[in-house]
């Protein structure tokens, strides 16, 4: 009888092994993407105007790529793939990350795992900026761009919008059911 107890706790010190480590190799170490995704600023040789009337899904991509977006990845033994709406008035865009490659489309979706509630004005101002990154923190923290989470917390930790998150606010978000003027954590 003693040896069963042990042959137990062996079994399970061994699967609690194997948890950790993947949790480290999934959560913990930077992911490496193979995606050969082109990514370039879509305004680069625009003028702001011009840029404003050309507005489209490359600027929608850019503007998730900037924000860290391709960094995002499906929950463990999932299909399911991050996906972002970007709300400019009238305009609505979805970008799905998978593996690392960003695809937006002009379309609505209800479940999606983040809002942006911008203008196309701010997008191509930070596009155009000698510091984009900068420029949408300060975006972010003045309210001109608005971030809502809409996920479950389990969810959004999974696809590694918390990360996301931080990068852009410098803010950490623990816990389930968070609330702010900023984000907003479905559970």
């Amino acid at each position: 009888m003693k040896k069963r107890w042990w042959v137990l706790i062996i079994i399970l010190m061994i699967l609690t092994a194997i948890v950790a480590v993947f949790y480290i190799l999934y959560f913990q170490i930077p992911i490496r993407f193979t995606s050969e995704q082109n990514i370039v600023n879509p305004a680069k040789t625009l003028s702001p105007e011009q840029a404003i009337l050309d507005f489209n899904e490359s600027y929608a991509d850019y503007l998730i790529f900037l924000i860290g977006g391709q960094k995002l990845h499906n929950p463990p033994l999932s299909s399911n793939n991050p996906k972002i709406k970007i709300v400019l008035g009238e305009e609505i865009f979805i970008s799905e990350v998978n593996k690392g490659v960003i695809n937006t489309r002009r379309a609505d979706l209800d479940e999606v795992d983040l809002i942006i509630r911008t203008s196309r004005q701010e997008i191509v101002n930070a596009i155009l900026s000698s510091d984009a990154k900068l420029y949408l923190k300060q975006s972010v923290s003045s309210g001109n761009i608005q971030l809502e989470m809409v996920g479950s917390y389990p969810s959004l930790f999974s696809k590694g919008y918390l990360g996301l998150y931080k990068e852009i606010t410098g803010e950490e978000i623990e816990g389930e059911g968070i609330t702010g003027k900023i984000i907003r954590i479905f559970d």
